[in-house]
């Protein structure tokens, strides 16, 4: 963690951690989206389609025959197993 003279500067990993360990998933997943490194093509697609269900665009991958809650099951997995939560 970074200092900025009087306080620390925490990571964009530090604060997804914080959100997800906080119960707030949809906000670990609006961090962990952006990262371009760190996670597979599938576990980026599986993170992708969970957030946007999570926001509100759910309908849309389940007229695409995308199971929403299977994928957001499985981007609490991934997220847990990646930072060890």
């Amino acid at each position: 963690m970074r200092t900025n003279f009087f306080k620390p500067i925490a990571s964009k990993s530090d604060k997804a951690k914080r959100l997800f360990a906080a119960g707030d998933l949809k906000g670990a997943l609006g961090i962990i989206k952006t990262f371009p490194f760190g996670f597979s093509r599938e576990e980026k697609r599986v993170i992708e389609i969970a957030y946007e269900s999570l926001i509100g665009r759910e309908a849309f991958y389940q007229r695409l025959g995308v199971d929403t809650a299977a994928m957001i099951a499985q981007s609490k997995e991934i997220i847990s197993i990646k930072y060890s939560l």
